[in-house]
């Protein structure tokens, strides 16, 4: 012992401790001894540490041996301590050795002492290195128990000898679905293991084939397809170690399942070539850049319209191959996105001289991340927007035609609620369209008939296009007409999504299509009234030449004829009336002679009061100067009738209208109009109706308005009046006001001619013939028989005909013929083609025409000839015969 021990010696006396120490050291040992001799001093000392070994005294006055070995035992731990006596026996000697005490010595047999110290020591180190090892092989017994037991991987210790399971950890267990570890020692790597392997070898002996190698090599590590014992298989990495155990060498297999790992992997690789595929088979081009703004992905789009492959792409630098990529930014995108910029969408125009083709792209640029969000590179997404750019262009000219075009363009969904409207909605209807969108088209509700709406959605909804007319309200309480055409929209699938309608405001022109209908029932009435003029003036024409017939008789005889004037006054009248008519319809030209205006109204207010209700007196205001003007009076009639119809119409809840007649002079000089003294014939028409605006007056005389509800008025009597007024150098106004009436006021120049006196009964002798013979061609026989007996009456020699075919007939045999009296109107060959072929058989035969019609005809035909108006009174007829044979004198 070369170390220095540390020895505690419990003794009472000191002299004894004395020899002890010097004892120790003559037989050389290395000792540090101290001495106690108190269970205090002993408790001391044992705290303060570091004894190799104890001496202790069996006979210690005031301390019991057997309570200080217990003590120390109980403080010091593996302490050997050797007992000093002189006088214990053996057999108590051997009670303390099997207490624990380490050994005893004599005092008497001190010699022995150093071997004994020696000895225990020597023990003492042994013990204390099988605990150690012990307690490390526990730990580690204890520590592969914990990673045996907690292990995640399944544990299983195989027996070469049987083949058979051993152990198994928890792990095992649950991997396997058995229930104890029991039960798995019952298997073998077989009964765990489907009978073929992946590769079609059996199990069982694959299994063995593995546990050889391991065996041989000490381990191995390979993959294996187990089932679990309720049949399910799964793919597992199976680790074989060889291992002693226990004095005996066997295999430990650690399992580890791998069939999520490989349903991950597979799941990976299987995502991989989808995104491969999917960039590949994109309908947009994808591309890959690295940092150094190189291409590193070229998809198959991008093949196809560049018409470059990837292997000549890959590597190469955007503006190496597509110039235009630099003029359109996109490199300049590319750069900021690698510098983590903002990513946008860039649309620039391209061309690619391979396919010699313009066109616009499209191109949004977005960073590459790695796991740690580090910029590792770029993709872009690369669209040919060519197509889409002219649609939208069309789309965008299509939008603005919409919203510029001065039709309704109203779109709704399904169930009529509106989803767009055009602005030209706002100019027909009152409402803007962001006030119409999410109504329905009921706010235009108007007078359309129900049935006409139920027709409407059944068509549409049937997917047909509807067209009509329908009568809506405007937003401020107005009616307007429409015209309409409504579509379904349908999607792909043929499914109506939509509805479609285009809207056209027609009030003016459905207003202008009636009046154009009552103009043309006015037109239609007016041919009506030119047939019955026409037959009445035949009348007339015989009873005037009759009344002439009889005068003459009554001058043979000597009988007064005062009687007759009332007749002819009667003819008269017939013939204003008629020519009235004519004018009516048109078939009459305007002629103006000079007239009383004072005596035309009186005459004329007879019959006006006959246009009036009973709510409506009419009151006449007339001068008894006599007012002589120059004019139609027929026109002038009709003036006063328009005026008057105008004015009742204004009274709907009565009133009174005055008709006045009134002389006005003008001093030209006073108004700068010229020099003198200016007299007009004022005839005036005054009411106390409702009156009309400023608005309505300065359009009041203008064709087709009016402000009576449609069908109710033609808008033509006013305009008439105005017309008639200027052809007889007139002028018409109206003054009135909302409420107040109206009066309309009718300026004609007074004429300094007065109308003329009435022809004679009968004619003096220079109108009498000479029988000269005279072709007379009409078709209705008293109109001929009278004007015959008119003319043989005064001395002419008459050839009557019903036709024009005879008259040609009697001409062609009739050289010595000297006039010829057509009418206008016959059955076969009228007045005008009879002419013609007169004129061909005599160019110089004169002709007179007579007519109850207009002679419009003779100037559409070129033909200039003398014509007379029926009823013809018998002086007329025989002053223009008398003329047309004197060579027009």
């Amino acid at each position: 012992m070369s170390d220095e021990l540390k020895i505690l010696v419990i003794e009472d006396s000191r002299a004894d401790f004395l020899l002890l120490k010097r004892f120790l050291e003559q037989q050389e040992m290395k000792v540090e001894l101290a001495c106690v001799k108190s269970t205090e001093e002993l408790e001391e000392a044992l705290d303060e540490g570091g004894w190799r070994l104890v001496l202790l005294d069996y006979n210690v006055p005031g301390l019991d041996f057997q309570e200080a070995f217990q003590f120390i035992v109980s403080r010091a731990p593996g302490l050997p301590v050797i007992l000093l006596s002189g006088s214990v026996g053996e057999e108590r000697a051997v009670e303390l050795l099997k207490m624990g005490v380490s050994d005893f010595v004599l005092k008497e047999n001190m010699l022995r002492l150093p071997s004994a110290i020696e000895h225990c020591i020597n023990q003492a180190a042994y013990r204390s290195e099988s605990l150690a090892a012990a307690e490390a092989l526990r730990e580690s017994e204890e520590r592969f128990r914990t990673i045996f037991t907690e292990s995640r991987d399944a544990l299983m210790v195989l027996c070469p000898k049987s083949g058979r399971f051993t152990s198994a950890n928890p792990a095992a267990l649950r991997m396997f679905g058995v229930l104890d570890e029991a039960a798995i020692c019952l298997l073998t790597p077989a009964d765990l293991s489907p009978s073929l392997q992946p590769d079609g070898r059996p199990s069982t002996e694959k299994s063995r084939e593995m546990i050889a190698a391991a065996f041989e090599t000490g381990g191995s590590l390979f993959e294996w397809q187990h089932r679990r014992l309720d049949g399910e298989e799964f793919a597992a990495e199976v680790l074989l170690s060889r291992v002693p155990m226990r004095g005996a060498v066997v295999l430990q297999a650690t399992v580890r399942d791998v069939s999520l790992q490989k349903m991950t992997l597979e799941a990976l690789q299987e995502s991989e070539e989808l995104n491969r595929q999917i960039i590949q088979n994109a309908e947009q081009g994808i591309v890959a850049y690295d940092t150094d703004l190189r291409y590193r992905v070229w998809n198959s789009y991008m093949e196809r319209h560049s018409g470059l492959m990837a292997k000549q792409v890959i590597g190469r630098r955007p503006q190496e191959l597509f110039p235009f990529l630099k003029e359109g930014g996109v490199v300049d995108q590319l750069e900021k996105v690698l510098a983590g910029g903002e990513v946008t969408t860039l649309r620039f125009p391209f061309y690619l001289p391979a396919k010699n083709y313009h066109g616009w792209a499209s191109d949004t640029t977005s960073p590459l991340r790695n796991t740690a969000g580090q910029i590792i590179g770029a993709i872009g997404m690369v669209s040919d927007i060519t197509e889409r750019k002219r649609t939208m262009d069309s789309l965008r000219k299509l939008s603005t035609a919409v919203e510029q075009n001065p039709a309704v363009v109203m779109i709704t969904d399904r169930n009529g609620v509106i989803e767009y409207t055009n602005p030209a909605f706002l100019t027909m209807t009152g409402y803007a369209p962001e006030e119409a969108v999410g109504l329905t088209p009921r706010i235009l509700k108007g007078n359309t008939p129900a049935e006409v709406h139920r027709e409407l959605w059944k068509t549409i909804s049937s997917g047909g296009t509807w067209q009509g007319e329908m009568h809506n309200r405007r937003k401020d309480g107005s009616y307007f007409w429409e015209r309409s055409i409504i579509a379904p929209v349908k999607d792909d699938a043929g499914e109506i999504t939509n509805y479609l309608a285009i809207k056209e405001d027609i009030t003016e022109r459905r207003s202008l299509e009636e009046q154009l209908r009552q103009s043309q029932k006015m037109d239609a009435l007016g041919q009506l009234a030119g047939g019955v003029a026409h037959d009445f003036n035949n009348i007339m024409q015989v009873i005037s030449a009759n009344a002439q017939l009889q005068v003459l008789k009554n001058d043979q005889l000597g009988i007064p004829c005062h009687h007759m004037q009332n007749i002819f006054e009667a003819v008269e009248r017939g013939s204003s009336l008629t020519r009235s008519l004519l004018v009516f319809s048109r078939n009459q030209p305007l002629e103006l002679f000079p007239f009383d205006l004072t005596k035309l109204v009186r005459e004329t207010a007879r019959v006006a009061s006959c246009l009036l209700t009973a709510q409506i007196a009419l009151k006449v205001e007339v001068t008894s100067d006599d007012l002589p003007v120059y004019g139609d009076t027929g026109l002038v009639q009709q003036v006063i009738f328009n005026l008057v119809t105008n004015a009742r119409d204004a009274m709907a809840g009565g009133g009174e209208i005055i008709l006045r007649v009134e002389r006005e002079v003008v001093d030209a000089t006073a108004n700068g109009a010229g020099e003198g003294r200016a007299e007009y014939a004022v005839l005036s028409v005054q009411d106390s109706g409702c009156g009309v605006g400023d608005e309505i007056r300065e359009r009041i005389f203008e064709p087709f308005f009016t402000t009576k509800p449609v069908g109710k008025g033609t808008g033509l009597g006013l305009a008439m009046v105005y017309s008639t007024v200027s052809q007889m150098n007139g002028k018409v106004t109206v003054e009135s006001s909302p409420g107040a009436g109206a009066t309309f006021r009718v300026k004609l120049p007074l004429s300094r001619k007065t109308g003329g006196g009435q022809l004679p009964f009968l004619a003096s002798g220079e109108l009498s013939g000479e029988g000269e013979l005279i072709l007379l061609a009409e078709d209705d026989p008293a109109v001929r028989a009278s004007t015959e007996q008119i003319l043989t009456s005064y001395g002419y020699r008459v050839i009557a005909v019903a036709s024009g075919e005879e008259a040609i007939g009697v001409a062609a045999g009739e050289p010595s013929l000297q006039l010829a009296i057509l009418d206008m109107i016959m059955p076969g060959l009228n007045g005008p083609e009879t002419y013609q072929k007169l004129r061909e058989l005599n160019s110089s035969l004169p002709v007179l025409f007579v007519s109850g019609h207009s002679d419009d005809v003779l100037e559409s035909k070129g033909i200039a000839a003398d014509r007379l108006q029926k009823p013809v009174r018998p002086m007329q007829l025989l002053l223009r015969v008398k003329r047309l044979l004197k060579g027009g004198e």
